[in-house]
């Protein structure tokens, strides 16, 4: 379905939230990682993003190709 793994203790991260708005969701009013996996990035970046592994990015085994784009942006914008 996604491909999310659970984030490391202690790792930090950069996380983009949004806000659980359907009152009838059991998740109502709670904050999540926007579009699960493409919601958080580490603040310590691989050297070289194009061939770090997703275990390195606490991805599960799908694609990680619009991952690794968007973290480049991020890092570009945020990690200068």
């Amino acid at each position: 379905m996604f491909n999310y793994m659970p984030s490391e203790t202690g790792k930090e991260y950069i996380l983009f939230l949004s806000k659980k708005t359907n009152p009838k969701s059991r998740y109502y009013g709670m904050y999540a990682p926007i579009n699960f996996e493409k919601g958080r990035y580490p603040v310590e970046p691989p050297a070289n993003i194009d061939t770090a592994s997703n275990r390195t990015l606490d991805l599960g085994s799908k694609s990680s190709d619009v991952y690794k784009s968007i973290y480049k942006d991020v890092i570009a914008k945020y990690l200068p």
